[in-house]
């Protein structure tokens, strides 16, 4: 692959590599490993949770992976990170990267380097904007990226600083609010339908489903391509290892999306960033990526 550029490449601050909260049990509670208490220890100084800190109650502290530094450089783009924290009150899981956004910017960048130039493109549920920006600029696209207003600042602080290598590239990216469901409004409205629609860790609550799927018909309309990539490990409810399909969240949003007249196809390995040699690192096997489009 070739060496990935950006205007923060290189420096000491930046790092893609993936933290993996590995337990064991010992004592009748579980530990880290000492490996793990180091490293830890190395990185107390990244302030506020810490990109590292994990649900303590609602999902279990494997389920979860995400990338310690507060920049994050990967694909000729940085973003910044924020506070990862969930609580009734305060829900910032966005605020981080996660893997699932990861291995669908890979596959575009891979797949489509140059004939996205001048599509639109639509993120939703960006979090901290580094899909939408990564294929800005992997894939000269013009990309709106959509959120929550409480994301506004981190998604537009993420676009400044990436926005002129984005342009050098000749993409484009902005933020515009959208909360599932809701009326297409001024800045997204006029774009649709969109050529591409963009949906990476959207698939965690049974009752937001019907949210998405509304904000995808109207995004997409009849014409346009959805990728949507869902974590496997995200869905701690899943009874069958052995069947994904079987855990509740997923499988409630496959159901809907086939009601709705979304058809997904799966990508199999030879057409997803898991056929496309990459390091082993760079892989997440419990990554899945889908396509499709409204009938």
């Amino acid at each position: 692959m070739a060496e990935e550029t950006g205007p923060f490449a290189g420096t000491e601050t930046s790092s893609a590599t993936p933290v993996k909260r590995n337990e064991k049990e010992g004592g009748g509670k579980k530990e880290l490993d000492e490996d793990e208490e180091e490293e830890e220890e190395e990185g107390e100084d990244e302030g506020g949770f810490g990109l590292d800190f994990v649900f303590q109650d609602w999902l279990d502290p494997q389920t979860f992976t995400n990338h310690r530094a507060n920049n994050f450089d990967l694909l000729g783009v940085q973003v910044q990170q924020g506070a990862f924290c969930h609580t009734k009150d305060n829900d910032q899981t966005g605020a981080v990267v996660w893997d699932d956004a990861v291995m669908l910017a890979r596959h575009l960048v891979a797949r489509f380097p140059a004939s996205l130039r001048g599509k639109t493109v639509i993120d939703l549920g960006a979090g901290t904007g580094f899909l939408g920006l990564a294929v800005a600029h992997g894939c000269s696209a013009d990309v709106i990226i959509t959120d929550r207003e409480v994301m506004r600042a981190l998604i537009e602080q993420n676009v400044e600083v990436n926005k002129a290598c984005i342009a050098a590239q000749g993409g484009s990216a902005c933020f515009v609010p959208h909360s599932w469901g809701d009326p297409l409004k001024a800045g997204i409205a006029e774009h649709a339908p969109f050529d591409i629609v963009l949906a990476s860790g959207c698939i965690y609550h049974e009752e937001a489903n019907p949210a998405l799927l509304k904000s995808l018909r109207a995004l997409a309309g009849a014409t346009g391509d959805i990728y949507v990539a869902i974590d496997f490990r995200f869905d701690v409810t899943k009874q069958d290892k052995d069947d994904p399909y079987a855990a509740p969240v997923v499988a409630s949003f496959l159901s809907q999306a086939k009601s709705a007249g979304l058809e997904l196809r799966e990508l199999p390995a030879d057409e997803s960033d898991q056929g496309l040699a990459l390091a082993r690192e760079h892989v997440k096997k419990s990554v899945r990526i889908f396509r499709g489009c409204f009938l």
